[in-house]
């Protein structure tokens, strides 16, 4: 309420001096004096009126730079979901792809089933009598 007082009453305190031209009853003195005060509010009220644009372009960019600080960071939270989508593909794919490779032989396994081949062929071959060739 004060900040309006303060919009409001000097404008109107200089129209009413400069109103005041019009009343012939005044002497020249006063009017001289209320001529210097209503230059003095005007000048005021410029000033207050140049605060008031300056606090509004500051309030002005610094809203701009928040919004462009948001939208970054809004784009960076994007990039960073699809980063995480990627990635978690990319596991699964791993996982599978390990699951697999652990359900291949392995050199060891072959080895080992080819030992207890060559054993099965060597009793066989001892079980059976030799066979005629006809």
């Amino acid at each position: 309420m004060i900040g309006e007082i303060k919009l409001v009453l000097p404008p109107l305190f200089a129209v009413g001096v400069l109103f005041s031209q019009i009343l012939a009853g005044l002497p020249d003195s006063l009017r001289v004096i209320l001529d210097v005060a209503a230059l003095a509010v005007l000048f005021a009220g410029f000033l207050v009126l140049g605060r008031l644009r300056a606090q509004t372009a500051a309030a002005e960019g610094s809203a701009r730079a928040w919004r462009e600080e948001r939208d970054a960071m809004a784009e960076k939270v994007e990039r960073l979901t699809g980063d995480l989508i990627a990635g978690r593909e990319e596991t699964a794919s791993l996982r599978t792809l390990n699951v697999e490779l652990q359900n291949r032989p392995t050199l060891e396994g072959l080895v080992t089933q080819i030992g207890q081949l060559q054993q099965a062929v060597h009793e066989l071959a001892i079980r059976v009598p030799n066979i005629p060739s006809e």
